[in-house]
């Protein structure tokens, strides 16, 4: 077998990395060049800051009213640093390695992308919004159109770049769904032939992927009461739980409040289509007297001012409604895809440098894609092999989770 050069393995690894992306290639990739080494520039660390835009109230008189400026930002870190090595001996070199394009190279920057999908899958812990029920195919054209009207409720751009990920069989149970609304009957030919949901239908490009998530959700049967009344901020206390017990509740369980309302961002009139929805960003225990102080969740609930997010008035001991309902989620293991806009999750590769001394090694990056894989291949001669790694560096972030929208399947 002809070896390829250290640069034509890495342009080709870049290659197949572009196009084995799938939810990382719905996201925004603007802030890629603020992180590593730049001319003239100290390097700004593994962390960027990105400011939200400022909320504001409209005065209504002739005296002023002053308001400060909010510094809600999120944080894109580059933490993850994944890789595929392959050990090559000299006899499989020789003798049984006939194409290392298909038999090395591609199944490599498959792995590698999938592993970059799913961390993009993975933000879906952090979206309180959602449609469909836990369990159940979610295939009918309103549940869809609902994902599009709760983003508008939430001011997301429609700019075009709306976007559906679903698991395989959600896509198969859609298409047959709702092939009698295609039109014009080339679109609906068009998902035919193919089995798969196209561009621009009910508002969002329709993409199929293997690697959405499943989710657990916590062990509680019904138990629980809200301790307090109309409770604000990042977090609720709960009581009358069984004593003692471990994971009532789990990190991306929704809680849909009863009682409360969300509001538009902007005008602060009361959206009236569903009650006002939280995730819990941890696991949920109860102590020795059954009480869950503190279930950290998001958003931080706010009742007034610039930042209300919430109206309404949520009683004391009222019942805690899991995916709206008390008792039907115990334990229950279901399947989900995700709509988004690609503002909504950034995504930034870090430039990997060539180490010395090395065989070969070589760095490509696309500019325009933000996409950059390194390549390096050393000789062991006490095992008489080829030591090769393919290496990304990279962090993901969500930055506008009330954007997002959790579509549950089976």
């Amino acid at each position: 077998m002809a070896m390829l050069t250290n640069d034509e393995i890495t342009a080709k690894a870049l290659d197949r990395l572009e196009c084995e992306l799938g939810p990382a290639a719905h996201t925004t990739r603007k802030y890629e060049g603020l992180f590593g080494p730049q001319p003239n520039k100290s390097n700004t660390g593994a962390t960027y800051r990105i400011r939200k835009p400022p909320l504001y109230t409209v005065n209504e008189g002739w005296a002023a009213s002053y308001q400060s400026v909010d510094d809600d930002s999120v944080d894109l870190t580059i933490n993850k640093p994944r890789s595929v090595d392959v050990e090559i001996t000299d006899e499989e070199m020789h003798l049984n390695l006939t194409n290392f394009d298909d038999q090395v190279l591609g199944p490599a920057m498959s792995a590698l992308a999938h592993k970059v999908n799913l961390e993009v899958m993975n933000l879906y812990d952090g979206v309180w919004n959602y449609v469909g029920t836990p369990g159940v195919a979610t295939t009918a054209a309103i549940d869809y159109l609902t994902a599009g009207a709760i983003m508008d409720d939430n001011c997301a751009p429609r700019d075009g770049s709306r976007a559906i990920f679903l698991p395989p069989h959600a896509v198969a149970g859609t298409v047959d769904a709702i092939k009698a609304l295609q039109n014009p009957m080339q679109k609906r030919d068009a998902s035919w032939r193919k089995g798969l949901m196209g561009k621009d239908e009910l508002g969002f490009d329709w993409h199929m992927t293997q690697v959405v998530k499943n989710h657990i959700s916590g062990s509680n049967a019904g138990e629980g009461l809200y301790n307090g009344a109309s409770q604000t901020g990042a977090s609720l206390d709960a009581d009358d739980f069984t004593a003692s017990s471990t994971r009532i509740f789990r990190k991306g369980d929704i809680l849909d409040m009863t009682g409360y309302r969300s509001v538009n961002p902007v005008t602060k009139e009361q959206i009236t289509n569903y009650l006002r929805r939280v995730v819990l960003t941890s696991d949920v225990n109860s102590d020795a007297s059954g009480v869950a102080a503190d279930m950290p969740t998001s958003p931080s609930l706010v009742a007034s001012g610039k930042s209300q997010n919430v109206t309404g008035t949520q009683a004391d001991d009222s019942a805690i409604l899991l995916f709206n309902s008390a008792t039907a989620y115990v334990s229950t293991t279901f399947s989900q895809g995700m709509a988004w806009p690609k503002a909504a999750i950034a995504l930034a590769f870090v430039e990997l440098k060539v180490p010395e001394g090395m065989d070969v090694g070589a760095t490509k990056t696309d500019r325009d894609l933000g996409l950059s894989v390194r390549f390096t291949k050393r000789w062991d001669q006490d095992t008489s092999s080829w030591k090769c790694r393919f290496q990304i560096f990279f962090g993901v972030a969500l930055l506008r989770p009330e954007w997002c929208v959790r579509i549950f399947q089976i």
